[in-house]
């Protein structure tokens, strides 16, 4: 009886030791456990800078060149810049994608995203197709003589970010600068088309064209007013 005795109470210090020893380990591996992992953001666009020599930064913001084949033949003459947006809240690569498609007639010279990011498309003395039914001053067919700016984005729905005005005034700067471009000929595709419209009232194809807001137009007016690029 007592070596049973001896058995039990043995058997039972061994339990009691392994419930301890046990208890111990989960604590110690909730104590010392490693900080919950998380999955980092991966951003795709800047992985393609990595990688890709398409890709630049001559000043701020980046740069990368996506010709698009969709232009006239002949040379822009670049008296003016007319300014757009997307009104496409999503990526910029479905974008700029669209804008190169050859079965779409439509295209522009530069894409600016959200970050200032540029997608250049086309040089300023390509004949892009971003006016559509225009007109400026005593002149038809903007897209002759001038070139487009789209800006990433919905204005109507979210203003433009600060990284898109001033990646703008760098794309214009040299632009303006070389052609001596006039503030009068600095322009929204909406301001083109109403002068459009009100020349050709019986045209039903041009409808009234929502663009880039007044209030965003004049953002980037007062930028580069102050960058002194406004010039009358």
């Amino acid at each position: 009886m007592q070596v049973e005795k001896r058995e039990i109470v043995k058997r039972g210090l061994l339990i009691g030791l392994s419930v301890v020893i046990l208890a111990g380990a989960i604590t110690l591996l909730i104590l010392v456990r490693p900080a919950t992992v998380k999955v980092p953001f991966l951003d795709t666009k800047e992985m393609m800078r990595q990688v890709s020599p398409e890709w630049e930064k001559p000043g701020k913001y980046w740069v990368t060149h996506r010709a698009t084949p969709n232009i006239f033949e002949g040379e822009n003459e670049v008296a003016g810049i007319v300014l757009h947006h997307t009104a496409y809240e999503g990526s910029a690569d479905l974008v700029v994608k669209d804008l190169c498609d050859p079965s779409n007639p439509v295209s522009c010279h530069v894409v600016i995203d959200k970050d200032g990011t540029r997608y250049v498309l086309a040089p300023p003395e390509a004949i892009t197709w971003h006016a559509g039914f225009s007109k400026w001053g005593n002149r038809y067919r903007v897209n002759l003589f001038m070139i487009g700016i789209e800006f990433q984005g919905n204005t109507l729905v979210e203003p433009l970010t600060e990284a898109q005005i001033e990646s703008a005034i760098e794309y214009m700067r040299p632009i303006i600068e070389k052609y001596n471009i006039s503030a009068d000929n600095i322009v929204t595709h909406q301001m083109i088309r109403d002068a459009y419209r009100e020349a050709n009232p019986k045209n039903k194809k041009a409808w009234p064209k929502v663009d880039i807001t007044p209030e965003e137009y004049e953002r980037v007016r007062n930028a580069l007013d102050t960058a002194r690029l406004l010039k009358f």
